[in-house]
């Protein structure tokens, strides 16, 4: 809509007790809202764009809140299933895992640019 401005922007849930795990597990992302023609410098509009969308994935504290949330939502017996993977030796309570920061959801990916030439990162 015309009374939206330009920009980067960002999604992510609203579920009560429940939106630090959704949106720390991955529930969350980028929007790209043009700008009106002619706003920007042409030289600006006429850049390449890379999205670069950080994200800290920090599992031990997911899988926390993730307890804290089925808990206060009056489950009684339930089995953590956000977390639970064959990639988490330890997954009942996260023990021994760091965290990292995500790149566009992806764990140190790769981008290539050349030298010398401008690029937009959003």
């Amino acid at each position: 809509p015309k009374n939206h401005m330009g920009g980067t922007h960002w999604y992510h849930p609203h579920f009560h007790h429940a939106t630090a795990a959704q949106a720390g597990g991955g529930a969350h992302g980028a929007i790209i809202v043009d700008d009106p023609p002619g706003y920007l410098p042409k030289f600006v509009e006429d850049m390449p764009e890379k999205l670069t969308f950080l994200s800290l994935v920090n599992v031990a504290t997911m899988m926390r809140l993730e307890d804290w949330g089925n808990r206060k939502l009056g489950a009684v017996a339930w089995n953590q299933t956000l977390w639970k993977s064959s990639l988490y030796k330890n997954w009942k309570d996260g023990a021994g895992l760091k965290p990292y920061v995500a790149v566009n959801g992806q764990f140190r990916p790769k981008t290539t640019i050349k030298a010398g030439k401008w690029y937009r990162f959003r």
